[in-house]
């Protein structure tokens, strides 16, 4: 496309992760474990990527458990609960 991409996925793999900050304009992270585990990567970028975090809604209104993400042991994003008072700095 010929443009930095903004870049989500459920799991970085460590051997992929200097790609995926070739390509990118923002990185959005499905933890804070993610997140803290790169972000020091992140800001080598100097203020080139972005860094953010998939919230978890904690409501849904789809019935199947499979593709609700706020079902009971979801994985889908940070939920309230996670965050202690703020977002993590960038």
């Amino acid at each position: 496309m010929g443009l930095p991409a903004h870049t989500y996925s459920p799991v970085f793999k460590e051997e992929e992760f200097d790609s995926i900050l070739k390509y990118s304009s923002h990185i959005t992270f499905n933890s804070l474990r993610q997140y803290e585990k790169y972000s020091d990567r992140i800001k080598e970028y100097s203020g080139r990527i972005s860094a953010g975090l998939r919230i978890n809604p904690e409501f849904s209104e789809i019935s199947h458990s499979l593709y609700n993400p706020s079902s009971p042991g979801s994985r889908l994003g940070v939920s309230s609960g996670d965050l202690e008072e703020a977002l993590p700095g960038n």
